[in-house]
């Protein structure tokens, strides 16, 4: 949740406060109702998906939660969920951080960025040539880590090859994505790009 916090206040949000919960359901409730008079919205990580061991969704439906999805075809992400609590946008999102990540930038942030009135693209949107073949299951949306780089031919963007999750999420700097029933994209290919800077889009990219 740091990085949200982080990514919160970049945007401009003036109050953003992060607290954990013991995972337990009474824990997560009195959290919640400690929270509810002072909060606009709710970002909750962890415990989304929806088995016996997830409290997230079942607690909420119990305190009156209005829910309008639960799991997306995102991958990382497909366990995110957005609903009403008492008239309050609640998002619930996935606690692998990869997951978590693409659900925030992809979902949630948006999603409280249009509720505040601004119009997107929320980041930067650029054409890039992929340098490198990149494959992807084609049963969902899937979200690559990419490198970008300005050469004097234009932009290209490097899928980010790390034996970790969380090596790759450091070390990206742009987000593309395989459209779900697409397996993938050739070198050589130009796909859309986000690039991850903070603020609004509408300025020059930084690199």
């Amino acid at each position: 949740m740091v990085e949200t916090v982080s990514w919160l206040k970049a945007f401009g949000f003036p109050r953003v406060t992060s607290q954990v919960a013991p995972d337990q359901a009474d824990h997560i409730r009195q959290t919640i109702l400690d929270l509810e008079p002072q909060a606009d919205a709710f970002i909750t990580s962890g415990g989304a998906w929806g088995s016996e061991r997830d409290l997230m969704p079942r607690l909420l439906v119990e305190m009156g939660w209005k829910g309008f999805f639960h799991r997306v075809r995102l991958g990382p992400g497909k366990a995110a969920g957005f609903g009403l609590l008492d008239g309050r946008p609640f998002f619930i999102l996935p606690g692998g951080p990869p997951s978590h990540e693409a659900a925030f930038l992809l979902l949630a942030l948006p999603g409280l960025l249009a509720m505040a009135g601004f119009r997107p693209p929320f980041f930067p949107e650029t054409q890039a040539r992929l340098v490198e073949t990149v494959e992807g299951p084609a049963d969902w949306t899937q979200v690559v880590h990419a490198v970008a780089v300005r050469t004097p031919d234009g932009l290209t963007a490097r899928p980010v090859r790390s034996a970790s999750r969380l090596g790759s999420m450091a070390r990206k700097n742009a987000l593309f994505l395989i459209p779900e029933g697409v397996s993938g994209f050739d070198a050589g290919n130009r796909v859309p790009l986000m690039l991850l800077i903070p603020g609004l889009a509408g300025h020059e990219p930084l690199f």
